[in-house]
């Protein structure tokens, strides 16, 4: 079974880190195709091809300061999906547990909902590098489960709802009404019934993305445990709003927000 991995990356030093170590941590790695968008200052396909897989690498590189914004480059980077089984989105800072394609196909084949359209996701996990090692730095090994924050109701000027997290000790997936974009695991057709909209710039992502999936028939499920962790100690620097690139922008990155929310 296929799984096409869409990573999105935008001047991140840890972006090969995380394609080598998730290939080196599949079950079955031959399996796997990345869909990768660069978005930086200086084409890398040397390191394409020295990560020994370049024929399952499908590699598109941007100039930074000719970026759109986070879903504009997901939108691009769904666009080198070719009917791969599954789809399975993470950052470009992630670091995998052993066997996560395995995991993540047991999930999608489970009966914890009668639907087959099943959708994963939650805020991953975090790790940082100590000593040069990736570490699991998690506070919890428990489901992470996404909340409406309390008080939140959809204003005329902000189309958006907060979200807020607990923490549930479950021993199975828990139907859920929000999405993390460093994990979505689901079937490969999701990337033609609910394509990322390459309008919207960052906020509003996820919950652009839960609402259209639940509306196409997808079950939106937290699972018991991600196997995957998220680098959060990123440097600000790396933020497609940071003035360095966006000055030489015709369209400023508030701009693109603006559009954004009025969509």
């Amino acid at each position: 079974m296929t799984i096409f991995v869409s990573i999105a990356s935008y001047r991140d030093p840890l972006l090969w880190f995380t394609v080598n170590d998730c290939y080196k941590k599949a079950k079955n790695p031959k399996d796997l195709v990345f869909g990768i968008v660069d978005q930086g200052s200086i084409p890398q396909h040397r390191a394409v091809e020295k990560t020994g897989f370049a024929n399952q690498i499908r590699y598109v590189f941007i100039g930074a300061v000719d970026a759109r914004g986070a879903c504009w480059a997901r939108h691009l980077a769904q666009s080198l999906y070719h009917n791969e089984d599954y789809f399975l989105q993470v950052d470009s800072h992630s670091w995998f547990d052993q066997d996560w394609d395995e995991l993540c196909i047991q999930l999608m084949k489970s009966n914890y909902t009668p639907n087959p359209k099943k959708l994963y996701s939650t805020y991953a996990r975090g790790f940082e590098f100590i000593d040069g090692k990736p570490t699991d730095t998690s506070y919890t090994k428990d489901l992470i489960y996404s909340k409406i924050k309390p008080g939140e109701v959809f204003k005329e000027s902000d189309p958006l709802l907060t979200f807020t997290s607990d923490i549930m000790k479950s021993e199975y997936p828990v139907p859920a009404c929000h999405i993390g974009a460093g994990f979505i695991f689901t079937l490969g057709q999701f990337v033609h019934e609910v394509p990322y909209d390459p309008c919207l710039y960052f906020n509003g992502e996820e919950q652009n993305i839960a609402v259209r999936a639940f509306t196409h028939g997808y079950d939106v499920l937290h699972p018991p445990l991600a196997p995957v962790y998220h680098f959060y100690g990123r440097n600000k620097e790396f933020r497609h709003w940071a003035s360095e690139d966006d000055e030489m922008r015709t369209v400023r990155w508030w701009d693109m927000a603006k559009r954004s929310n009025e969509r």
